[in-house]
Formats: structure tokens, sequence, C-alpha cells
């Protein structure tokens, strides 16, 4: 495995893994602050390709198959197919054309043109959702064929390596809210594509009727313009000031602590290809109030791991979360334990059977022997060629 490391390079064996950390040369680095986001990470692919090409020369080192993710390292990727003849897979997690227009934002021309180049190269591509492999159809016009679907899945056991007990829940509990109210949950980034408004905006009106709701809201802004939209918010909303504490980017494991505490997940995206936050939510014991985009319609059950909300879509402008069904779905909940307490039992079996590291693990590899079978079909074929020219 290669991988770009801002500190000092390194190799690390772990068992029958080799990773290879590679720390950006200097001509790389040079003149950084002059570069594009595209272009330093462009950069950093140089810097993968020398190391690789060096690895590669040595035949013992081969490959039968380069994963790359994203665009961001395909270019390093497509190299060494083009100069070694080994097959590549891609993982799509992300795609900025057409789905940051979706939360009203204009896509990064430079990476738009990157996501072009990858898809314009026939190989086989793993998208997170069947939602994300239908928009690349769309946009790139590559085959159903190509495209293979492999859901995320979460190591339960790594996030929550100890189970609280109802007197530990409890002290937690009371530390972020009163005995007598009711957690709502949120994790994740604070940006336009998570309905972070939207949430907001549910969240007074709920309040309006459940005074006794808090909610948790665990991340940080991710620029200081959307910092500001938040402050907006609570200025337009004042209520929402006592009954909503924003926590910041807190360690993964306190956060696990978090989701057991917790009654009800919200996850109201414009849209996501398939957000781990509701692996997580469900695997935890929590029913989930989700919107009806991207992945988060493949993974939550509506009316049995949690509620679905719409998700107002238009051409000439972004997306919306419809903030009165958030906000009903919410006090359904809220007003119902027993509800909640079904639809989280029944979202938890579904992570744990359906969602899981091994099955995801599995999922690729099958589609690694898909690739390897092609290879075989492809060589008595090339072979006979040769032959012929011969």
């Amino acid at each position: 495995m290669l991988a770009f490391t801002p500190k000092e390079g390194a190799t690390i064996r772990e068992g029958n893994q080799t990773i290879h950390l590679i720390q950006a040369s200097a001509r790389s680095s040079s003149n950084a602050a002059e570069r594009s986001m595209v272009e330093a990470i462009l950069a950093v692919n140089d810097d993968l390709i020398t190391y690789g090409d060096h690895l590669l020369a040595d035949r013992s080192n081969r490959p039968d198959i380069i994963h790359y993710h994203n665009w961001l390292t395909f270019p390093a990727a497509s190299h060494w197919a083009r100069q070694n003849g080994i097959s590549i897979v891609g993982t799509i997690h992300f795609l900025s054309e057409p789905v940051e227009r979706w939360w009203g934002q204009t896509p990064d021309p430079e990476i738009v043109q990157q996501e072009r180049c990858l898809f314009s190269q026939p190989h086989r591509i793993i998208t997170v959702s069947h939602s994300l492999r239908s928009i690349i159809q769309a946009t790139h016009g590559v085959s159903r064929e190509s495209l293979n679907v492999v859901h995320n899945g979460l190591d339960v056991n790594s996030l929550f390596k100890s189970r609280l007990s109802d007197e530990r829940r409890q002290k937690l509990r009371q530390t972020v809210a009163p005995s007598d109210e009711k957690i709502l949950l949120y994790a994740g980034r604070l940006n336009p594509m998570k309905g972070i408004t939207a949430l907001l905006a549910s969240a007074a009106s709920v309040l309006a009727e459940y005074p006794k709701a808090r909610y948790l809201v665990v991340g940080e802004p991710d620029s200081r313009d959307y910092a500001r939209v938040i402050e907006e918010v609570f200025a337009q909303y004042p209520q929402l000031r006592g009954a909503v504490k924003l926590m910041g980017r807190i360690p993964r494991q306190h956060l696990a602590m978090l989701y057991q505490a917790a009654d009800i997940a919200l996850i109201p995206s414009v849209y996501d290809p398939f957000p781990y936050a509701a692996l997580e939510a469900m695997a935890a014991g929590l029913p989930v109030i989700a919107s009806d985009a991207g992945g988060l319609a493949e993974v939550v059950r509506h009316g049995e791991t949690g509620f679905l909300v719409p998700v107002h879509t238009t051409e000439a402008g972004p997306h919306c979360v419809e903030v009165a069904a958030l906000s009903a779905a919410q006090l359904r909940l809220l007003n119902d334990s027993l509800l909640a307490k079904e639809m989280g039992r029944a979202g938890q079996e579904r992570i744990l059977y359906q969602f899981n590291l091994e099955r995801m693990l599995q999922s690729i590899m099958a589609v690694y022997q898909k690739v390897m079978a092609e290879e075989l079909e492809q060589q008595p074929h090339s072979d006979l060629q040769t032959a012929k020219a011969n």
C-alpha cells in the first residue's frame, strides 16, 4: 500500500501488509502557496509515481491489481496501468459535479476535469451506493457493467470497544442534559451538504411543542462563512441557545459514548453518497431520522429503523430538506419511546448483519475476482493475436 504522509516517510509491515508512507519531495512541495488544490494533489501523485516506479522495477513487487480512491490518486494508478499493464480498480466515494450544485456550491472546474478524465478510461469502478452509481452513469455515460456497488461497512467492535452500562449511560447523560430531557444527536461536518440549517430550523419547531428536547451537534464548521451562517440561524431562532449545544470536534471514542447516551440520531443531508454517521448511530441502537437522498435511503428503512424525510429537488436551484417533515419525525419519536427503542433495535441488527466490515471486504474481493477473470479471458485472445502477427 502506498500512502502520502506530511511527516517523515517510512515503511511499515503488519502481517501480510506492507505500507509505504511517502513524504512530499522538495520538488512537489516548492511553491505550494502558489498552486491550486488540484495542482498540489497532482504534484503528490508525481511523488507516488516516482516511488511506485522504483518498486515496480523489481518484478517481484508487481501487484495483480492497483486500487485507487476518487480522482485523488487516479493519476498515479492510471500511469502504472499504462506502463506495466496492471489492472486498476477505483472506489468513488463522492462526485463534485453535479452533486455540489445541489446545496448551492459551484464545483471546482479543475476537480470536474479530473473526474471527467477518470471516467473516460474504461476500468472497474466501485461506488458506495446505488444512488452514486446512477449519478455517475447519467453524468459520465459509464456502462452499468463497469460500476459495482459496495456499501460501506462498519467495524462495530473497533468503534464500540466497550458498551456503557445503564449506570454509566445515565451519568454521561447527566453531563450533557437534565435527566428529564431527551437527547437528539448530530455528528458530522457542519457545511451546506449536511442540511444543518434545516436541522436547526426543525429544532426550533420541535422545541415549541416539546421543550424538553436537547440537541447535541458534534463537528465544526468547515469554513468561516458557514460559521457565520450558523450564527445567523441562532439569531433567527433565539430559543435554540439553551437547547442546542455545539460541541465542536471530539475524539472518536467520546463520540461512541455519546451515541450510546443519545435517544435519536439526526442526519438531514441534502445529499450524501453513503455516510458512516448512519451506520454508527444505528450500530449504537439509535433510531435514525435522515433525508431520503443518496445512500441514506439505502441504509435507513423508513418506518422500521427510523424515518426518511423528503428533499425537494429543482433543476433551477439548490435542493432543500423539508423542515416540516423533519420536525414531525422528531416529534413522533420523542412522544413514543417504545417505537424509538424498537426502531433502534431493528437498526442495530441491520448494521450487524448487512453493513459489517467483513461483508464489505468480501464484496470488494468479489470485484477483484471479476477483474482477474476478465484478464484471463483476454489473455488467450492477446496471445492468438500475437501469434497471427508473427
